[in-house]
């Protein structure tokens, strides 16, 4: 496949995103992505709209096949009852053109602790840089690995090769940061809080970590711990304050 960002990156993003490409294909588009700050940003934006849209498309059909349901059961008549199932059908499809037009967040005064943790984690984007150590001349390709798997969203095996290579009493590595989110996706908060509590104010990603560990919390439906987190953040701080007004 012969990469064109500057002509149909929109669409290539969007493909890449929705798993419609190849592992062969999918390896072209990280490689040249990391190689382009400038893909790197825009990729970044582009997976931030793609994972809003899609919670947003989840939850409302999630929630509104779950009324269908109830209302059907309490329905006597065939007829009577397809009629509610096209116009409840027309009212999501509505709603998730409302969605796309807005293009911006509408809290539902009624989400859950999970359903606001769902909403807003989603994976820091690959902007690792390696560096060649010199007792590890091949660091570089482990690395590349490492991360490849967390772009790949195959957490397991990139936790699973990091953990081979790299010694746990290696508080500083910066890799720690991408892995504290793959534990994250795959549902080891723990795991996770443990390394992000261990960042140190000097790593490029302390102000991110504070902003994962207070999802962390939000998870575990510690509100005392998430909110006393929130409002030092400095990274989302306004969906922060969103978050703690909802919850209030």
């Amino acid at each position: 496949m012969k990469l064109q960002f500057d002509l149909n990156r929109d669409e290539i993003f969007e493909k890449f995103l929705n798993g419609e490409y190849s592992e062969e294909e999918q390896k072209e588009i990280i490689d040249a992505i990391n190689q382009d700050e400038r893909l790197k940003s825009e990729f970044a934006i582009s997976k931030e709209i793609h994972s809003f849209y899609k919670n947003e498309r989840k939850n409302i059909l999630k929630n509104s096949l779950k009324e269908l349901e109830e209302e059907e059961s309490e329905q006597i008549h065939v007829k009577h009852t397809r009629y509610l199932k096209l116009k409840r059908f027309s009212t999501i499809a509505a709603c998730l053109l409302g969605i796309i037009f807005l293009g911006k967040l509408v809290f539902n005064p009624d989400c859950t602790n999970e359903d606001l943790y769902a909403q807003h984690f989603e994976a820091y984007p690959n902007v690792y840089n390696p560096i060649v150590r010199s007792y590890e001349s091949n660091t570089v390709d482990i690395d590349s690995q490492i991360m490849n798997y967390y772009e790949l969203r195959e957490y397991h095996k990139s936790i699973e090769l990091y953990n081979k290579h790299y010694p746990l009493t290696e508080k500083e590595n910066e890799l720690n940061f991408y892995m504290a989110i793959a534990y994250m996706k795959i549902d080891e908060i723990g795991r996770a809080k443990e390394i992000l509590n261990a960042i140190p104010k000097s790593s490029k990603y302390y102000e991110k970590s504070k902003w994962y560990l207070s999802l962390c919390y939000l998870n575990e439906d510690n509100l005392i711990e998430f909110t006393k987190i929130a409002n030092t953040l400095t990274y989302k701080k306004e969906i922060a304050d969103e978050i703690i007004k909802t919850l209030k």
